[in-house]
């Protein structure tokens, strides 16, 4: 298995190892700075699976597994989640790539390094900054900000901001955190979480008295998939929309023996291993177990809220109202404190499972979530929605994907038009120009057919489907989503491999019924899809007429 890459920001000459996970939850918990209750603020969470409100020995020691592929690694990571906000002032979460952890040793060659003690722990950033966190001097390696990537080969370096990006990321961003690596070698953490570090100075680079003894330096790197958002809607789960506020926190609960076998072991300082070709790391290259990481779930409490990954949510979990320091915005307050959820097992609010899809040659890991699902509404008669309406209703969403190569491929077959439905093809879509703006729930895996019945019980003549796993409905087609060739919707279908259901930002749509009962609900864009308008759909013997116009 080969993770598409996420090319690390680091220091020409770092020596490192390098861990790669997934993250185990979205959540309002943080045992270390708040301890025993619901958090202030949304977190994007990986490691141990034990992760739970308040730190205990004997807990994080039995957990069961690990989001990061050592298994012998129980640490945790987490950091304020990356969200979007939609123009009608909802909020999502953005779908993630995997994380990479990796662990810098730049300290003078041939000193020891010591393994993290088991219960040790540490912040690094600062919630409240509205200004760049001022450069640590002649330290070089870790930094606290963002780095758009316009390109998965390409890092974009002179993309790298210490706030958000006040541009378009064309693929994705990767919001990256660099905690201390000097420890005062008595206190697993201290009342401000960061007084018991230090980071390396001074013209030599290190440590000071006052805290002598070298770690490693923790360079914590999540990727978040921002392609389909405006640079302008990206909010940190804080509320602070500049980014200067981002921050990290890390738990370690490492097998201190193992960990420091591979501190000590020549092999694991390179920058591209546990997961390069050469597998260098050979202290940890046994110990790596990509199937117990990816089927690894949230054993702790949780709260149990809504958190933007099935549908859009009001508001930011918390009392964090978005604001703006690089606009003179200070940080508002809540006119009323919003009640905190209660803490329950994970259980009831975690359900979502990794699948395997076919994307054209390559396979996608997706995670489905499915989170709460309370009971629907009494029955009403639908209205038609604008494309610009974000959904309301919960429904399973794509939050993680991981790239893996595969040696053969999966033949799919396009989507059939089932009895009574008609398909119109392969079009584009996003979260900002929706092709079809309201999404629908089907139980078990997603087909077309579930799909279109979906649809057609809240009373919409369009069914689409994409990403493999999602169903939107609509009567009318988007004017910005243009037809697309064929072969772009070519994502196996979660409930039926053998049929295809969209892709990455490509609908499959269906119209109920022929297309000459259902004519004007059709938008005619010759301009984007390339010909007349009335060559596009000879096929059904039927014209295409403008929405707006009369059949």
């Amino acid at each position: 298995m080969k993770y598409l890459s996420l090319v690390p920001l680091l220091a020409g000459g770092s020596e490192a190892f390098l861990l790669t996970g997934l993250h185990i939850a979205q959540e309002r918990v943080d045992p270390i700075v708040q301890p025993g209750v619901v958090s202030g603020h949304l977190h994007t969470v990986v490691g141990a699976s034990a992760f739970n409100p308040t730190f205990d020995t004997n807990v994080w020691s039995k957990s069961n597994c690990s989001s990061i592929t050592v298994q012998e690694n129980k640490s945790n990571y987490w950091m304020p989640s990356v969200m979007a906000r939609h123009a009608n002032g909802s909020f999502s979460s953005i779908p993630l790539l995997e994380t990479r952890v990796y662990y810098l040793n730049n300290h003078p060659e041939g000193s020891k390094v010591t393994a993290f003690p088991q219960g040790f722990r540490m912040v690094a950033g600062n919630p409240f900054a509205t200004a760049p966190i001022p450069d640590r001097p002649h330290h070089v390696g870790g930094r606290i900000g963002f780095q758009c990537q316009n390109g998965f080969k390409d890092p974009s370096r002179e993309y790298w901001t210490p706030h958000l990006p006040y541009f378009n990321c064309l693929d994705f961003l990767r919001a990256s955190v660099a905690f201390p690596d000097c420890w005062d070698g008595k206190n697993l953490d201290s009342p401000d979480h960061r007084s018991h570090v230090a980071y390396r100075f001074g013209g030599n680079l290190t440590c000071p008295p006052s805290h002598p003894v070298q770690l490693m330096e923790i360079d914590l790197e999540i990727g978040y998939m921002t392609r389909d958002y405006d640079w302008d809607q990206l909010v940190l789960s804080t509320g602070d929309k500049a980014g200067y506020g981002l921050h990290a926190d890390y738990l370690s609960f490492w097998d201190v023996e193992l960990l420091q076998r591979a501190l000590d072991d020549p092999t694991c300082q390179h920058r591209e291993n546990i997961f390069g070709d050469a597998a260098q790391c050979q202290t940890l290259v046994p110990h790596r177990n990509d199937a117990a990481m990816q089927a690894c779930r949230l054993e702790g409490a949780i709260p149990q809220e809504e958190a933007g990954l099935g549908a859009p949510i009001p508001r930011l979990p918390g009392c964090n109202l978005p604001y703006n320091t690089t606009k003179g915005e200070s940080r508002p307050t809540c006119s009323e404190e919003p009640p905190n959820p209660q803490l329950g097992p994970a259980s009831d609010f975690v359900n979502f499972s990794w699948q395997r899809l076919q994307s054209g040659t390559k396979q996608v890991m997706l995670a489905i979530y499915n989170g709460f699902n309370p009971a629907p509404p009494p029955p009403t008669t639908p209205k038609p929605m604008t494309s610009s309406a974000q959904p309301t209703t919960s429904t399973p969403t794509t939050l993680s994907t991981v790239e893996v190569t595969t040696s053969s491929s999966t033949t799919t077959t396009s989507p059939p038009a089932t009895a009574s439905w008609t398909s119109l093809g392969c079009y584009t879509d996003s979260t900002s120009n929706r092709g079809l703006p309201v999404s629908a729930t089907v139980s078990g895996g997603m087909t077309p057919a579930k799909c279109q019945s979906a649809c057609a019980s809240k009373g919409y003549p369009l069914a689409g489907v994409e990403y493999g796993v999602e169903c939107w409905c609509g009567s009318a087609i988007g004017e910005r989503s243009n037809k697309s060739k064929e072969s772009d919707c070519s994502m196996a279908c979660a409930g039926d491999s053998s049929q295809t259901c969209g892709a990455g930002n490509r609908l499959n749509v269906h119209v109920k019924g022929t297309l000459s009962s259902v004519t004007n609900l059709f938008i005619c864009q010759q301009t984007n899809w390339g010909g007349s308008c009335q060559n596009t759909m000879a096929k059904h013997s039927d014209p295409c007429v403008k929405l707006k116009g009369t059949p």
